[in-house]
């Protein structure tokens, strides 16, 4: 899939500005940007990576902000805020193991991603489902209020940002809505279901904040990528 840098700006700031325009059906938070943290780095990753995931965790804020902003500021400094870190240390350790080939063991396994592994954020995009915040519990009626009320802009995030790898945070029913995978190969024998072609694989994950081992959870997605790519 072909993707120019210029195509990839402009879209980015046409969906920005329809992310701007959203109204919340359902509460008094404002929309949160999301989308590609850092365009050059994206356009030259190998795969290039888009987690979508269900909605910012900030209820009731009216405060602007832009999620993919912040992990572009993570990246800069090369830590995670602590606040973060339940979703986003994950999201770093299997980004990095993707895009360098590393084992659990090799990204540091547990605890704080090592500074490198944090700027892996560099390379990856990061969308939500609904772009309104909720609490740290999802309600999955409203989030599917949210996704029928936004104008269908998920599928528009992942056609212009043609990534090649998508990994769902608990979400794969709404990529599916958003795209259609009635054309891909389904796979369940490496722990998450995952869904491909040849050109684009999309794993159906747990969210990556997820309690249970982050090792399993890592290891599943690293065997789905590496059965895909051979």
């Amino acid at each position: 899939m072909i993707l120019s840098k210029e195509q990839l700006v402009r879209d980015s700031k046409t969906l920005k500005r329809e992310i701007s325009n959203l109204r919340n059906p359902i509460g008094i938070a404002t929309a949160k940007h999301d989308g590609i943290v850092n365009f050059d780095e994206y356009l030259t990753a190998s795969p290039r990576i888009l987690w979508v995931l269900k909605e910012p965790n900030a209820e009731n804020s009216t405060e602007s902000y832009d999620i993919s902003g912040a992990l572009y500021d993570f990246a800069r400094r090369r830590r995670i805020k602590t606040d973060w870190g339940n979703t986003y240390n994950l999201v770093a350790k299997v980004s990095f193991g993707i895009l360098h080939g590393k084992s659990w063991g090799e990204v540091g396994g547990l605890g704080a991603p090592r500074p490198e592994v944090v700027q892996s954020f560099d390379k990856i995009g990061i969308v939500n489902v609904s772009k309104f915040p909720v609490g740290s519990t999802t309600d999955m009626k409203k989030l599917r209020v949210a996704y029928d009320t936004q104008g269908g802009i998920l599928g528009r995030q992942i056609k212009a940002f043609k990534p090649q790898v998508i990994i769902c945070g608990k979400t794969i029913d709404f990529v599916d809505w958003a795209i259609g995978l009635t054309d891909y190969q389904l796979n369940t024998d490496k722990g998450f279901r995952a869904f491909s072609k040849a050109e684009q694989l999309v794993i159906a994950a747990d969210h990556p904040g997820v309690r249970s081992s982050h090792q399993k959870y890592y290891d599943s997605v690293m065997d789905i990528y590496n059965a895909w790519r051979q």
